[in-house]
This record gives structure tokens, C-alpha cells and sequence, in this order.
């Protein structure tokens, strides 16, 4: 936890996002999740380690994403959980990356337009180099397997994330 915003998601933990947690319960050992908008891991490294999942967790940001590497790392998680420093989104391709601020552990960035979580206009002074890819071109290039479940937390753009993996959602596989 090397700053404010970090220490905040470890001490909100089982506060912030109750029923994320309750769905993570409900996870069974070897299964797969997507975690798209990983931030630094909480999420996939509680489900990897609590229910023994196979984790595959998307983060652009850079800071985030090393700080996302370093938790899967000390956790000796690196056979269960694979990080990519990219976005899903609803088609591939390269993109700016508009952050709200430059500090690990942050969030709110916007991939491919300068807008809030409520999509609305919202200026960016720090913008990032990205990539972006869709789930669906993940799993049919086998980069990733079809997931059993999905959790997508991109502060409002998740309307494209949900564009780009139409055939994954389709899958019988897939169970939330």
C-alpha cells in the first residue's frame, strides 16, 4: 500500500463492494474469471486465493498494472493469475488512455475518450499510451479460455466492454 489510494481499497475491502464479494463466494476451484479493470488485483487476487480460480485480469493504467503484477508476485499467484496491461473494449486497436490522476491505485481513466464515469465530458491533463482488444478476439485466438464468469468495473464504459464479448456471453460456459 505505498500511498492513500491503495491503503484505502485495503481498509474498504469488505466494505466497498459487498455483493462482489458474495458473488466471488459462490466461485468453484478451477473455474476461470476475467477481471477487466483489475486496478491493482484486489478482486482477482481474493478470488484466486479464496476460491482457487484461474484469473485472467485486464488493467491499462501503468502504475495500476505494476502494482497488479507486484500483488499477483507476493502472493505467489503467477501460475493463477495473469495480468495484461491492456483494456476490453468493443474493438482492437490503440488508443489514449485519459487518466484522472497519476497515483497507483486510482481509477476513473477513460480508454479512447476524455470522459467521466457518467460519460460526460471531463478534460484529462495526463494521457497515457493504450491498447485495447475485445474478449471475444481473446478466447477465439486462445489467448484466453471462454470464462466462467466475467467482471467488468471500467467506470462507464462498460457498454463497450459488453460489445466486444457478444459471442463469449453466448457461450453455455459462461455462468455470470
Amino acid at each position: 500500500t505505498p500511498n492513500y489510494a491503495t491503503r484505502w481499497r485495503v481498509d474498504t475491502f469488505f466494505q466497498k463492494e459487498p455483493d462482489t464479494l458474495e458473488w466471488i463466494a459462490g466461485f468453484q476451484p478451477g473455474e476461470v474469471m476475467i477481471d477487466v479493470g483489475a486496478n491493482v488485483g484486489m478482486y482477482s487476487i481474493w478470488a484466486a486465493m479464496s476460491r482457487q480460480v484461474r484469473v485472467f485480469a485486464f488493467e491499462p493504467e501503468s502504475q495500476n498494472y505494476a502494482l497488479l503484477y507486484q500483488n499477483i508476485v507476493r502472493n505467489n499467484l503467477s501460475r493463477q493469475v495473469t495480468g495484461y496491461c491492456a483494456a476490453l473494449a468493443d474493438e482492437t486497436g490503440f488508443s489514449p488512455l485519459y487518466l484522472s490522476e497519476f497515483v497507483a491505485g486510482s481509477s476513473v481513466h477513460t480508454y479512447g475518450a476524455e470522459l467521466d464515469f457518467k460519460l460526460e465530458p471531463r478534460p484529462s491533463n495526463i494521457i497515457q499510451g493504450c491498447f485495447a482488444a475485445t474478449l471475444d478476439q481473446l478466447v477465439a485466438t486462445g489467448v484466453v479460455p471462454v470464462p466462467h464468469h466475467i467482471k467488468i468495473d471500467v467506470d462507464g464504459l462498460e457498454h463497450k466492454v459488453l460489445a466486444g464479448c457478444r459471442n463469449v456471453l453466448a457461450e453455455p460456459a459462461v455462468k455470470s
